[in-house]
């Protein structure tokens, strides 16, 4: 099988991402062969076992799911971004409030409260919206519930092809014929959607209480996929081809997910943990320099001091709106284990072109247990997320 072609767009060209581009919008989906030009490509590259890789029906479930993950993803975060800009927008506002009335030497009474009452009102309405995000909020639990099932959809496809390989044989050798392997996947897709799938919450309840990551396999019987020694010739090219449709395309995703930029999460990081340390040794600065002017006999309400209060209570209030974006979008957590799966990736990747037929099974199925612990290690994290200043 020759190489993929690279992500394009509408008009035929690759794409080329920079620093503030998300490299991963529109996401393709090639190992589901969800878009047209992916499924034609590798049905001219390899014929026999495309029909195979070829399922219509979970390509449908699956975007069922796809399109509600990403839209409750970005009201959940739109949700929770605006609390923390609310209850930042307070902490500025009575900071700078007695400096600035001072500079336009302004002593109205009235106005100091009108302004008091603003900054106490958006601190409320951060708190509340923050607090209503956690308590009440659907945005969170319907964004990680679809993209549990959209990643569960993908794992099903793979781990029916791997429970299926005797009957793959049976069909790459024409010793039988493509129906039989219609009728398994009507008969795995109908057990998915009607035991698994229902209801769509108890088996995200499940995965998130599997702290042992025991239970990889979405079907029972899915535990132990092998291939007789008769059929290993011909399910060579079969082989061949799941590894790049998971392994590699599992590959590039991370890839593209831990490139430099701003939607990485090792740079979100990275610009976090040193903004924080700018900002805390900003703010050190300015109770050094409140000591200094006290000491030098500056008035309690002079300017200088009012300037300096002001500035550390902005920074102040930034580092603790940066611990609450860190806190909300999970960063820390959420590039270490991009890192770890990366690196496990990268090891099954490089073991699976050196294994013979069998350690080719072996390690496909160990790309599944992979696969469900990021998944569930992902669900954990963001279940316990805040957004409060």
């Amino acid at each position: 099988m020759e190489t993929p072609p690279p992500s394009i767009d509408a008009t035929g060209a690759a794409i080329v991402t920079g620093a503030m581009d998300n490299p991963l919008d529109g996401w393709p989906n090639d190992d589901l062969l969800l878009g047209e030009r992916h499924r034609a490509f590798i049905q001219r590259s390899v014929p026999d076992v495309f029909p195979l890789l070829d399922w219509p029906e979970l390509r449908a479930l699956f975007s069922q799911h796809d399109h509600p993950a990403g839209h409750f993803r970005k009201r959940s975060r739109r949700a929770g971004l605006a609390a923390v800009a609310l209850g930042y927008a307070s902490l500025v506002l009575a900071a700078f409030s007695p400096l600035v009335t001072d500079m336009l030497g302004i002593e109205s009474e009235a106005l100091r409260r009108h302004v008091g009452l603003l900054s106490c009102g958006l601190a409320l309405a951060g708190g509340v919206l923050g607090y209503a995000l956690i308590l009440f909020g659907k945005a969170r639990r319907h964004w990680l519930t679809h993209r549990f099932w959209t990643e569960r959809i993908r794992q099903f496809n793979f781990q029916f092809i791997l429970n299926n390989l005797p009957l793959a044989a049976d069909i790459l050798t024409k010793r039988k014929t493509i129906a039989s392997w219609r009728e398994a996947q009507a008969r795995s897709i109908d057990a998915l959607q009607n035991e698994y799938l229902a209801p769509l919450t108890d088996a995200m309840n499940r995965m998130s209480q599997d702290i042992a990551d025991t239970s990889p396999w979405i079907l029972p019987h899915w535990n132990k996929p092998k291939i007789l020694q008769a059929d290993a010739d011909a399910l060579a090219p079969l082989l061949v081809v799941l590894g790049k449709q998971r392994i590699d395309v599992q590959r590039r995703y991370t890839a593209l997910k831990m490139k430099p930029g701003f939607h990485s999460p090792p740079s979100r990081k990275r610009f976090i943990n040193v903004a924080s340390d700018v900002l805390t040794i900003t703010a050190l600065l300015c109770a050094a320099g409140t000591g200094y002017l006290l000491m030098s006999g500056h008035a309690i309400d002079s300017m200088a001091l009012k300037l300096v209060a002001a500035i550390s209570g902005a920074v102040s209030g930034l580092i603790i709106s940066l611990r609450a974006c860190n806190d909300g979008l999970q960063l820390g957590e959420e590039s270490e284990r991009f890192e770890w799966y990366a690196a496990a990736i990268d090891s099954v990747s490089d073991r699976f072109h050196e294994a013979d037929n069998d350690g080719k099974v072996d390690l496909l199925a160990e790309l599944e247990n992979l696969s469900y612990q990021e998944l569930r290690r992902f669900i954990a994290s963001f279940m316990k997320s805040r957004f409060v200043v």
